[in-house]
């Protein structure tokens, strides 16, 4: 199979790059195993690219997690609050809501439904509630 056959995608409505290009379409018709030199060398110079952006890549790395968006915000919660530490989450939708419900997070976490308590959010008060 040398392309892919003509289609016209269905819009998405959920957040996140989930509608890809034919070309990434095309690229993704090739497999590569993790232990293969090629996708080994990749995914090290993506690693190294992504440090790059911000730090030096030869005193930082950066580690690839593969997942949803809200993956990625569970084990970076998880991971980056201490176990006497607090957050703030401003919740103005589902995603909120589902972070606020997720029991990684449950010990540490104050609840802040900006669009249904506040209307504006007041730097003053965001501090007041991370004191409490």
């Amino acid at each position: 199979m040398n392309s892919l056959p003509s289609w016209k995608d269905k819009a998405l409505f959920t957040p996140g790059p989930l509608t890809t290009s034919r070309t990434v379409k095309q690229a993704m018709l090739r497999d590569l195993g993790s232990r293969d030199t090629e996708f080994i060398a990749v995914v090290k110079d993506v690693r190294r690219r992504l440090v790059a952006l911000c730090a030096d890549p030869d005193e930082y790395t950066a580690i690839l997690m593969p997942g949803s968006g809200t993956f990625g915000i569970e084990a970076t919660l998880s991971s980056v609050i201490p176990p006497d530490g607090k957050l703030l989450l401003l919740i103005n939708g589902a995603y909120g809501m589902r972070m606020a419900d997720n029991e990684l997070v449950a010990s540490a976490v104050q609840c802040w439904t900006a669009l249904e308590q506040y209307l504006g959010v007041v730097p003053c008060t965001v501090m007041s509630m991370m004191s409490n």
